[in-house]
């Protein structure tokens, strides 16, 4: 139906949620920053067994240690004290040992495997960790070759941890000093499987927060680097996450509650499957950041709140569904921005009728192992007064699942409100979104199963 659109097989989705599910993390991944925000042994205090009860408070099911020396007693020991009571609640911990970050290559290979020798001789016997952090945004030929090399020493001297990297976004316009060019590469998307496949990469993860700052290209550079890590994700059979903004921080102004459930509620729509905020804690009075979910007092702000509200209704609505399905492929309703196709119909949607014409959204299409596929509409605006009623058409003959508690529900709440059966047969859904809000709809029939999951020619 789409020409020149590739095919994603089922097994290769199986490969992917086998991925996923390898990672042995309880539920949605995420987690949070603190590296260069919490320091040891400053903020011991903070950090006691109880700091564990926060995050499970906050829907967090993983966390990053401070920044620590390995060969310090006192910081290790304020690690292994929060460690016992991260596994009983299932949290799991990426620990964050001090490493010179611009290390060059024979410097990591004459001191990197000695800190991963000592790391996990001392946490290797803790079930709450899941690896440990290593390289942020390598953005050179040698800082490349530098995030390869640790990622290999760390399978091959920590193999029962996952190593824990950060890559560099994509956008425009770029900084040579941080773009592939720089690394030595043709396009982004060589740079990305070059490092999957040399490293033997277990997951992907990046970090961008251009949408904060005005006007729209931050949010073009926003789908874009969802679409570059999305491709590579189905290239190679690694999952990817994504790091949003929970704090303001250099050009980027702090998100209000619309402006991170979008963040949230996009990128899953374009396939993450798991995510970490930057950041968390603020720690101290630092220079240029500011109201941190987590302030330099301890407190707990309206980020944290917010944040919070957003985990709880991801985990109560959808419960371990992003662990078995697979997103191929991501369209826009009205304003288009970076470089996904427009909507397009399908037997999974026959059309979209927002009651302001032109309405934004994001749709996002998933696929399971068995065939069955997954709509996700995202109203992607922030606008205060950005609300949308919008009329979704089905065909007659497919069943219409929504998700309530972990499960998908045939009918659900979202149609006792706003559902009708047409005199053609045609099923029409109206659903209510306010900005940055979703509703995912598992849409059945034997017609759709069998129907392909087409995905879009892809970028280089």
């Amino acid at each position: 139906m789409f020409q020149n659109d590739f095919i994603l097989d089922l097994g290769d989705v199986k490969k992917i949620n086998d991925k996923k599910k390898a990672l042995g993390i309880n539920g949605f991944p995420i987690h949070f920053w603190t590296a260069g925000q919490l320091k040891l042994p400053r903020d011991a205090e903070h950090l006691g067994p109880e700091c564990v009860d926060l995050w499970a408070d906050g829907g967090f099911t993983m966390a990053q240690t401070p920044s620590f020396d390995a060969w310090d007693e006192f910081s290790v020991n304020v690690i292994k004290g929060f460690l016992p009571r991260a596994a009983e609640l299932g949290i799991k911990v990426i620990l964050v040992p001090k490493f010179d970050r611009w290390a060059n290559l024979e410097k990591t290979r004459k001191e990197y495997p000695e800190l991963i020798k000592k790391v996990y001789s001392e946490f290797k016997d803790y079930p709450a960790v899941f690896g440990m952090y290593a390289l942020d945004e390598p953005n050179s030929p040698e800082r490349h070759e530098v995030a390869n090399l640790m990622l290999n020493m760390q399978k091959e001297l920590a193999p029962t941890w996952i190593p824990y990297f950060n890559l560099l976004p994509y956008w425009e316009p770029h900084e040579f000093s941080i773009c592939w060019e720089a690394q030595g590469f043709d396009c982004f998307s060589a740079s990305l499987d070059d490092f999957v496949q040399k490293g033997n990469a277990d997951l992907i993860s990046y970090d961008l927060y251009h949408p904060m700052k005005p006007g729209d290209q931050g949010w073009s550079n926003h789908f874009n680097c969802l679409r570059y890590y999305r491709e590579c994700s189905l290239r190679n059979k690694v999952p990817f996450w994504n790091i949003p903004l929970a704090t303001g921080h250099f050009r980027y102004r702090r998100p209000n509650y619309d402006e991170l459930r979008w963040q949230v509620m996009t990128s899953l729509a374009c396939g993450i499957s798991g995510m970490g905020w930057y950041y968390l804690y603020q720690g101290a009075h630092l220079i240029n950041y500011r109201f941190a979910p987590i302030n330099e007092l301890w407190e707990k702000t309206q980020g944290w709140y917010d944040i919070r509200l957003i985990h709880k209704e991801l985990h109560k609505t959808y419960g371990d569904l992003f662990n078995n399905i697979v997103c191929y492929r991501t369209e826009f309703y009205g304003r288009a921005y970076g470089s996904d196709p427009n909507f397009k119909p399908t037997p999974m949607i026959r059309t979209i009728e927002p009651d302001i014409m032109h309405h934004p959204f994001v749709i996002g299409y998933f696929v399971d192992e068995a065939g069955d596929k997954y709509v996700m509409l995202v109203n992607n605006s922030v606008d205060p007064e950005g609300s949308s009623k919008v009329f979704v058409y089905f065909d007659a003959d497919v069943d219409l699942y929504h998700f309530e508690n972990g499960e998908a529900v045939l009918g659900g709440t979202y149609i006792r409100d706003g559902y009708t059966k047409l005199p053609d047969g045609t099923q029409r859904c109206q659903y209510w979104l306010a900005p940055g809000q979703e509703v995912m709809i598992k849409v059945v029939s034997d017609k759709i199963r069998e129907y392909p999951a087409y995905i879009p020619p892809m970028l280089r």
